[in-house]
């Protein structure tokens, strides 16, 4: 009888709702509730909905409009479970920031709809704290943090995109000299004539030296006997005679074992820092120097003009 109860029971369970149709009735719960609050924004009709879109105004005030987008999310979310780890600091990034905004436009629009309940409360703890003049400053603080955490980058990341257009934004052009120090004239704006031709690039070349004369050779300490004749200088060089050396053997012997020589150390001669002519640059090479500089520093977005080149 025991047994027979038991599963009579269990035939009369109720069955558990599975998580993915509990996530598919909330998600059109949220996508209704969405698409009710934009028509409760639009339009004043229905006493459910104008409650709700009083609420919406005087809560968070202009950012009510957000609302609708914010529920959309949460819906695709509970279809798709897009959210994952690395997107959970962009969502509270946008939070800072949309929460900065309602406490600057509470300070500035004094109307009691912007910035809502909530915005008034942020832009009067930041006024209580910093004054009228230091709140706007840590709000606007709040609000770059809010974009720092939502970018999930550095101000210097965000801002290189634009620093690298800066010159189809209208900054330097190629050749325009920056005024003060070194400079003599401001930017021109696109279209704008030319104050003049521009400079030519000058090539200071080193002055050519006469090449020098070769060193006249020492002459050579000769024995006793008289001065050579013309005859005898053209005469067969006198070969050595090998009579009489020690064997190759007996001599590697004894260079192996026989202590190097002590030679003093000399300095070189002066004629190796004469200066050469192999390796001197033509107008030509500097000139292709010269725009390849030029090139490679309007790559990394410096405008600058090869001027002057001093070759040596």
């Amino acid at each position: 009888m025991a047994r027979r109860a038991t599963r009579g029971a269990r035939r009369g369970a109720t069955p558990a709702i599975e998580p993915r149709i509990r996530d598919e009735v909330g998600a059109i719960a949220v996508v209704a509730f969405a698409v009710l609050s934009a028509v409760a924004l639009a339009t004043d009709q229905g006493a459910v909905l104008v409650w709700w879109r009083s609420i919406l105004f005087d809560l968070l005030g202009w950012a009510a409009f957000l609302v609708p987008l914010a529920l959309a999310g949460i819906a695709l979310e509970l279809w798709f479970g897009f959210v994952r780890r690395e997107t959970i600091l962009p969502i509270v990034g946008v939070i800072v920031v949309v929460l900065a905004l309602l406490g600057l436009t509470r300070h500035y629009v004094h109307d009691g709809v912007a910035g809502g309940y909530l915005g008034g409360a942020l832009a009067q703890a930041a006024a209580t704290l910093f004054g009228q003049i230091g709140a706007p400053i840590a709000l606007a603080a709040l609000l770059l943090v809010g974009v720092v955490i939502a970018a999930n980058r550095t101000l210097a990341d965000l801002l290189a995109p634009v620093w690298r257009r800066r010159e189809a934004l209208g900054g330097l052009k190629p050749g325009t000299l920056i005024p003060g120090g070194t400079a003599t004239r401001f930017d021109r704006l696109p279209g704008e004539p030319a104050d003049g031709p521009p400079l030519p690039l000058r090539i200071n070349m080193p002055e050519p030296r006469p090449p020098k004369a070769a060193p006249a050779q020492r002459p050579v300490a000769r024995g006793p006997s008289g001065p050579e004749t013309d005859a005898q200088a053209e005469r067969v060089p006198f070969a050595v005679s090998t009579a009489g050396l020690p064997s190759a053997a007996v001599a590697a012997e004894g260079v192996l074992h026989a202590d190097p020589p002590e030679r003093p150390w000399t300095l070189p001669s002066i004629d190796l820092l004469e200066e050469g002519n192999v390796a001197r640059s033509g107008e030509g090479e500097v000139r292709r120097n010269a725009r390849l500089i030029e090139e490679t520093l309007a790559h990394f977005g410096i405008a600058a003009t090869v001027a002057e080149v001093s070759v040596g």
